[in-house]
């Protein structure tokens, strides 16, 4: 393993990146999350109510990850 200097500054910086990427990262996740529920959502939506192909609310939401109460 290779050994390499930097500056206590550069060092200070490195890690406020990395945390500010962190940051970003988890915020990313959530957004995402959000997003994939949304459109899930609004699939059930379409298909509860589309009445060429009716489907159950609870046989729907199971298949697309939720509880329908």
């Amino acid at each position: 393993m290779d050994t390499i200097t930097i500056s206590v500054e550069k060092f200070e910086k490195l890690i406020m990146d990395s945390q500010k990427l962190e940051f970003l990262l988890k915020s990313l996740d959530g957004m995402e999350q959000e997003i994939e529920k949304n459109i899930r959502a609004r699939i059930f939506e379409d298909y509860v109510k589309n009445e060429e192909y009716p489907i159950d609310r609870e046989m729907c939401g199971k298949f697309l990850g939720f509880e329908v109460g």
